[in-house]
């Protein structure tokens, strides 16, 4: 008789955690050089032109106003932190979509425990000269920041779930809120990508809330009593991390 076998990352042929460690930092490396190589070299596309247009208005006038067509204000004001450091050229003005395109990338290394060590390595392999992620990181406008934060917050509210009695939750609770709190001021589709993993994360909640009112055989009131006490000592610390991170 034939038995199924679930697979199991664990029990993956693995490789040893130095070699992990080394491997992984030439991918990271890797990336970051084919990003930044000649990096100001191609010409303003249209887009790029615009932002910069606004950005240089907010760093020489103090004067900026959000306008939806081009997007929230946080690229503007991260890149004009950038100009006044680093010097006003084409280069410089597209550091931010480098930096949250290798970051996008350092974010799957959270994901060790799902992809396995191999699987890591492959997928920031992969995704270290795809040619999607390396223009749009090598391009000044809002993607590769929204591309980032949807998969922070995935990983963040995931791993604090895991860690709810744990300290380690608030660091992903942070990664969490503040990937949100970036997303909502960058582009205007983060608002959708909320909707997206919301109605799963509501699904989801009442699949498992009728699975235990099932397997439990309690009343439909008193099941929904025990879910949320069993979730409101955790609503403070997620209300006023989010809140706090928004007013920011």
């Amino acid at each position: 008789m034939q038995q199924s076998q679930e697979y199991n990352t664990e029990n993956s042929p693995g490789i040893s955690e130095k070699k992990y460690k080394v491997i992984g930092v030439l991918i990271i490396l890797f990336a970051l050089l084919i990003r930044l190589f000649e990096l100001g070299e191609r010409v303003f596309h249209h887009d790029e032109s615009v932002h910069a247009s606004f950005t240089l208005k907010l760093l020489e006038a103090g004067q900026y106003k959000y306008d939806p067509a081009y997007h929230g204000p946080f690229l503007f004001h991260t890149t004009a932190v950038v100009f006044h450091f680093l010097g006003i050229n084409d280069a410089t003005a597209r550091l931010i979509p480098v930096f949250f395109g290798v970051a996008a990338i350092l974010l799957l290394f959270l994901l060790k425990k799902e992809l396995g060590e191999r699987g890591v390595l492959w997928s920031a392999f992969l995704l270290s000269f795809s040619p999607s992620m390396v223009y749009f990181s090598r391009f000044f406008r809002n993607d590769l920041i929204i591309v980032f934060c949807t998969l922070a917050t995935v990983i963040g509210g995931i791993r604090y779930l895991e860690n709810l009695h744990s300290s380690k939750r608030y660091s992903y609770l942070i990664l969490a809120a503040s990937s949100l709190a970036i997303a909502v001021s960058s582009k205007e589709n983060a608002y959708l990508v909320i909707l997206m993993f919301g109605a799963y994360a509501f699904i989801y909640s009442l699949y498992g809330f009728y699975s235990d009112w099932k397997k439990e055989n309690l009343s439909l009131k008193r099941t929904f009593i025990l879910k949320i006490s069993a979730v409101s000592p955790f609503i403070p610390e997620i209300l006023i991390s989010g809140t706090s991170l928004f007013l920011l």
